[in-house]
């Protein structure tokens, strides 16, 4: 038979635990151990854009069609990790993850800058892990217009450099029919 004293202290002694600070620091190192996997589990997904890629998304903003549907549909592959880690907005805090215990370090990272797009409007839940809605819309950065600058300098110069061949081609033929008369 259970003897009601034990039961009391073993009540006792599990309430003095669950309060005792360690207690509280392991489970918060737990669930921030958690979502730190949430995470990684996240941005393993993400994948580098190539240069080609960035500027099919970029035409297609430009063009108007600017939403995460219209982007997967010029770049099936896009996902949203992968677009996230080429946005300029920063995701606002989460207020149900936890921090970490050991450290004020953040667990968002970016190697290198490369924010290409911006939302138009930034969603009151863009927490870090958060996938895009179909309709959510997006423009160009400084960095994406300048880059969509570039785009059409170069599709100029490849017009022009067509323009002159042709007119090379019809001045060849002209000189050779003249020499011909």
């Amino acid at each position: 038979m259970v003897d009601m004293n034990q039961l009391s202290g073993l009540t006792q002694l599990s309430s003095s635990l669950m309060s005792s600070p360690l207690y509280r620091a392991s489970i918060e190192q737990s669930r921030y151990e958690s979502y730190k996997k949430k995470l990684d589990a996240y941005h393993a997904k993400e994948f580098a854009l190539t240069h080609e890629q960035i500027d099919k998304v970029i035409r297609s903003i430009k063009s108007g069609r600017n939403t995460y549907q219209d982007i997967q549909n010029v770049l099936p592959s896009m996902n949203s990790p992968t677009l996230c880690s080429y946005l300029v907005d920063d995701f606002k805090k989460d207020p149900n993850a936890p921090e970490s215990p050991l450290s004020p370090i953040s667990l968002l990272q970016d190697s290198f800058p490369k924010h290409y797009f911006q939302l138009v409007q930034v969603p009151e839940d863009f927490y870090p892990l958060y996938e895009f809605k179909p309709t959510d819309a997006f423009a160009l950065s400084v960095l994406g217009e300048n880059r969509w600058y570039e785009i059409r300098e170069a599709d100029k110069n490849r017009y022009l450099n067509y323009v002159s061949i042709v007119l090379s081609a019809v001045a060849a033929i002209a000189s050779v029919i003249s020499v011909l008369r």
